[in-house]
């Protein structure tokens, strides 16, 4: 039987993972990042992790970088 700690050394050991930042164009200024998880164990599935300036909440950027990775 796994416990939560074995999911999550077996999770961080078998992924690629892309940090990347959020810059807004307008004002050449990082809002915020996304981070992309490719689950190597499980074909076809990834996680998506977003952090946002909060000024930056409620404007669609984590959609819009989610659409554009």
């Amino acid at each position: 039987m796994y416990g939560i700690l074995d999911s999550i050394v077996q999770f961080d050991i078998t992924m690629s993972v892309y940090d990347l930042a959020v810059v807004l164009r307008a004002e050449e200024r990082v809002i915020g990042s996304c981070t992309l998880a490719l689950l190597d164990y499980e074909p076809r599935h990834a996680t998506f992790l977003y952090r946002f300036n909060r000024r930056s909440w409620r404007s669609g950027y984590a959609t819009e970088a989610m659409r554009a990775v």
